[in-house]
């Protein structure tokens, strides 16, 4: 079991276990409770090949989780199971999957019939009046979802994200084993693997990064960086895919303390308006948000060098360059979006004050509109 100093300080409503074989701990966890599996469509094909003794638990389940749950998906499963007898949940799947765990999670435990819309208004003044187990498994090297206390649900009909934030929220144990991820096919493993580099770089450039944080981050980027360009249509190491999965806890535990930030923003009307993967989205952008930090803010990139093997920043420029070369990144967006005039069209909705403000630079249109530009073309 590998876990870090950095997790044990910032996820202590989270019991970790992380490594190849750490899944074994998932029987131990389980017992006889009540069960309620959530996952995918193909996380429900692939979880009782790796676990097939959960089926003799009789478990109930939510196994049509897609990528993006709407708010009309969330209510209607959340007034299925309003009335029913959950003691532990097993959230098996990417980070869509996990956040809606996590909010399932706390509907359940509050015991008060109330739709999203208001769950999201009210959470943090609602009290868990039913303790339930959450087990996030990530199938997934991107998000860090099984140790964050957000989720995130999508109102499809006015193109939004929303979020909740709770206490309540955490999943209570995670367990993080490679394995679960062998089945990720090139592009899965790609966009999921730059959406953890993007949320290392959104906590590091973070008015609520401290200098812990951007160590951290500051290690782990040069980590998936050099883990991302080994991502190949051909194969994908284990040893690689275990790297991956570790970057992407910690990139959880960063954005847990900080939130993320302009990356994210910039990102959310590429997904809601134009379909883009959010890892691509997240993505797209990174390397001239750090070209304009390193113009305008040198210094605050510092620990970029001083806790890396990079010598020059201009390094971590070129490798930006490098991944973005290698696994066609402009190419893959363009194909979501033909003209950069639609981009245009939805410039000011990526103003996300939730995520814009955590950024360290105060920017402007015109300088979004410049990164947006240098991104694409």
């Amino acid at each position: 079991m590998r876990i870090s100093q950095l997790s044990n300080k910032y996820c202590k409503n989270t019991r970790i276990y992380f490594g190849n074989n750490s899944s074994k701990e998932l029987k131990k966890i389980i017992k006889k409770k009540k069960l309620l599996i959530i996952t995918s469509n193909n996380g429900k094909k692939r979880i009782f090949k790796n676990y097939s003794f959960l089926k003799k638990l009789n478990p109930k389940y939510i196994d049509d989780v897609n990528n993006y749950p709407s708010l009309e998906y969330v209510n209607k499963v959340l007034n299925k199971y309003e009335k029913k007898k959950i003691e532990i949940i097993l959230a098996y799947g990417g980070g869509s999957v996990l956040d809606f765990a996590k909010i399932v999670k706390s509907y359940l435990e509050i015991k008060k019939k109330i739709s999203i819309k208001n769950l999201i208004k009210k959470i943090n003044y609602l009290k868990s009046k039913e303790k339930i187990e959450l087990i996030a498994i990530p199938t997934t090297a991107g998000t860090g979802s099984e140790v964050t206390n957000f989720g995130t649900i999508w109102d499809l009909k006015n193109k939004k994200k929303l979020s909740l934030e709770s206490k309540i929220m955490f999943p209570t144990h995670a367990i993080l084993d490679a394995k679960n991820t062998k089945s990720l096919n090139y592009i899965n493993s790609l966009y999921t693997a730059i959406d953890a580099l993007n949320q290392l770089f959104d906590s590091f450039w973070n008015k609520h990064s401290n200098r812990e944080l951007k160590i951290a981050s500051a290690k782990y980027i040069e980590k998936s960086i050099k883990n991302i360009k080994k991502i190949n249509k051909k194969k994908i190491s284990l040893n690689t895919r275990t790297n991956l999965l570790y970057s992407s806890l910690i990139s959880g535990i960063c954005i847990k303390k900080t939130k993320t930030s302009i990356c994210h923003s910039i990102s959310y009307p590429l997904t809601s308006y134009y379909n883009v993967p959010h890892g691509l989205a997240v993505f797209f952008t990174t390397s001239e948000v750090f070209k304009l930090v390193y113009k305008r803010n040198k210094k605050y990139l510092k620990p970029l060098i001083d806790n890396t093997g990079y010598k020059y920043l201009n390094q971590i420029i070129s490798e930006l360059n490098e991944v973005s070369s290698q696994h066609q990144i402009k190419k893959r967006i363009k194909n979501y979006i033909p003209k950069f005039s639609y981009i245009e069209k939805i410039i000011n909705k990526m103003f996300t004050k939730a995520r814009f403000k955590n950024f360290i630079l105060n920017i402007n249109r015109q300088e979004l509109n410049n990164i947006l530009i240098k991104s694409y073309k």
